[in-house]
């Protein structure tokens, strides 16, 4: 007779599931995380959405999981949506500057204008040279005493780092704000 007999094998197939059940349900726990990821990395933000939700929906605090569900939304389009898991990542614990900029550029496209603004500044303040910030503040000017003020942010951020593409641009953006074409075609030439 075999030393593996069916019966044999049966009796430790059992005592290992029984032995070792935190494996399984560990594996449960990581796969719709792995599962989002790969499908984020792949681009299949729908089936991506879908993960990432199943995840929220079992920890509201997963910070990772509400960040990647604001960016989806961003990169489809649809700002409202992604402010609304941006925003509740922000509750959470800082955002990174990417997505601290798509959050800014999301206000500012919801027309939230003083919160976008409010938001780009912010961004420059952790991080003076942030030349994406600088150019999505640029173009918020909406009134006279707003384009002063972004104005002399851009004078600062000169001073703070010099001459550069992004102060030429910056300072076109800002002057095409005011409808003011001769200036932000004398900035960039």
């Amino acid at each position: 007779m075999s030393r593996f007999s069916p019966i044999r094998l049966l009796s430790l197939s059992a005592a290992l599931v029984v032995t070792f059940p935190c494996c399984s349900e560990e594996a449960q726990e990581l796969e719709p995380n792995v599962r989002a990821n790969g499908y984020f990395k792949a681009g299949k933000y729908e089936q991506a959405k879908l993960e990432y939700q199943k995840l929220v929906d079992r920890d509201p605090r997963d910070v990772e999981a509400i960040t990647r569900l604001g960016l989806i939304w961003y990169e489809q389009g649809a700002p409202d949506r992604a402010l609304h898991y941006l925003q509740k990542a922000k509750e959470l614990g800082p955002l990174d500057l990417d997505m601290g900029l798509r959050m800014a550029s999301a206000l500012l496209a919801t027309d939230q204008k003083s919160e976008g603004r409010v938001e780009a500044g912010r961004l420059l303040a952790r991080s003076p040279s942030f030349d994406d910030a600088l150019l999505l503040l640029a173009g918020a000017a909406d009134t006279e005493e707003i384009h002063l003020a972004i104005e002399q942010r851009i004078k600062k951020y000169k001073l703070e780092n010099g001459e550069t593409a992004t102060t030429h641009l910056a300072t076109a953006k800002l002057s095409l704000s005011e409808g003011d074409t001769r200036a932000a075609s004398a900035a960039v030439n």
